[in-house]
């Protein structure tokens, strides 16, 4: 896909980005500010819970298996935050070495196995944004509301 026919499919959207492998991170941040989200990125859960804590993002992208805070300890200590705070945020992990009962048990909605196509996750993303009620949805009643482009969590 072309630069210019994904610019702007993610605009106003903040992307909470946790991988602990650079090149991965860096890949995924150019990929996902091409297609217009702002990213953040940490490389574990432990700082990426720090920062949820500062200014809760839009969506949540995080690998699972990280030396300094993994990914499960991450989205569990999310769950627990009060749902007007973040804490029903759309979540989507990303794993070489899970399967997607234990993500979905942890509290991520969806489990994207490395390496996995950018675009899919773009797909997934915009699934989650999408307030077309027409279009199958990744939402699980109760867990989460569908976000509009532009809209933020809890505010």
């Amino acid at each position: 896909m072309s630069r210019t026919s994904v610019s702007n499919r993610l605009e106003g959207l903040t992307v909470l980005v946790v991988e602990d492998d650079a090149d991965c991170r860096d890949l995924l941040k150019e990929f996902l500010g091409d297609c217009g989200a702002t990213c953040i990125c940490t490389s574990s859960g432990r700082q990426a819970f720090d920062e949820f804590s500062r200014s809760p993002p839009d969506i949540l992208v995080s690998d699972l298996w990280m030396t300094d805070g993994d990914g499960f300890d991450l989205i569990r200590r999310i769950r627990t935050v009060r749902p007007e705070k973040g804490g029903l945020i759309p979540a989507i992990a990303v794993s070489a070495g899970s399967n997607a009962e234990q993500a979905l048990m942890a509290g991520y909605h969806v489990l994207l196995g490395k390496p996995y196509d950018p675009q899919r996750l773009l797909e997934i993303i915009e699934q989650f944004v999408r307030a077309d009620d027409e279009t199958p949805s990744l939402q699980a009643p109760g867990l989460f509301r569908p976000l509009r482009k532009g809209q933020r969590l809890g505010r």
